[in-house]
């Protein structure tokens, strides 16, 4: 399991999607870090015409997504800032009330993920 290091990209897995992020603080102990939302930016939309480009596959409401998505990837001073704790299951966001819930995290691997096709 990686040690977490400030400026270290992550990923914060919200079943189905998921959420670019880098590490902006590490406790003394190394057991809780604060996670910061990326500027995340698709490069391969619908409408974008590159050969890579997501299709709609499908008719009416039976359409689905197709393709892998492609993004870039920017620090955002101003993204939404989530704790997290190494958990005995791994790294965890750590619930600071009871209408928020917990999703894993994945240190050193910086990735997005959007599901089109879930309505």
């Amino acid at each position: 399991m990686s040690k977490p290091k400030i400026g270290m990209g992550a990923t914060y897995h919200l079943s189905p999607d998921s959420w670019a992020m880098t590490v902006v603080w590490v406790s003394e102990d190394g057991t809780q870090i604060k996670l910061q939302r990326d500027k995340a930016s698709i490069q391969n939309l619908f409408c974008s015409k590159k050969p890579d480009s997501l299709k709609l596959v499908g008719k009416g409401m039976y359409q689905t997504v197709e393709g892998t998505q492609r993004y870039t990837y920017k620090q955002d001073k101003n993204g939404q800032i989530i704790l997290a704790q190494n958990t005995p299951n791994g790294w965890r966001r750590k619930l600071t009330n009871p209408d928020e819930f917990g999703g894993s995290i994945t240190l050193g691997v910086r990735e997005e993920f959007f599901d089109f096709n879930q309505k």
